[in-house]
């Protein structure tokens, strides 16, 4: 129920945000190719992550669930690589672009804590349900 809400949120605020997305992002005339990709891939990861938990299939083997936890693990762990990046690049603009690079890779890489958080749940899950299947 609680993911269900979480996509209906997530996809009424696509469509409420899409013009101005499409004004503040696209539309601009030295985006490069940084933000559009950072940008999307944020997107479809996040569209993942949530279709994942609500259209799962009803009947549901063990390999079928590894295969669904693997790829919902993949997808937050590139969330997190995606936010940290974004997150160090708004604080390298915020410190004036050229001073120090300490505090941004400190951003950066106190995101890397939820990527090996998952990491290491998506390992103890393997041996888990590998266990189970033996």
């Amino acid at each position: 129920m609680f993911v269900t809400s979480a996509l209906a949120l997530y996809v009424y605020d696509r469509i409420l945000t899409f013009g101005s997305e499409i004004d503040m992002i696209w539309r601009r005339k030295k985006i490069g190719i940084a933000i559009p990709v950072l940008y999307t891939s944020m997107h479809m990861l996040v569209l993942l992550y949530l279709l994942l938990y609500v259209c799962p299939p009803t009947v549901i083997s063990l390999q079928s669930l590894w295969a669904m936890d693997v790829m919902s693990d993949i997808s937050v762990c590139l969330l997190y690589l995606t936010w940290g990046f974004i997150a160090a690049m708004r604080v390298y603009a915020v410190n004036g672009r050229g001073s120090s690079i300490y505090a941004p890779a400190f951003v950066f890489l106190w995101w890397l804590i939820p990527v090996g958080i998952n990491i290491v749940r998506s390992l103890f899950v393997t041996r888990v349900l590998s266990d189970r299947a033996d």
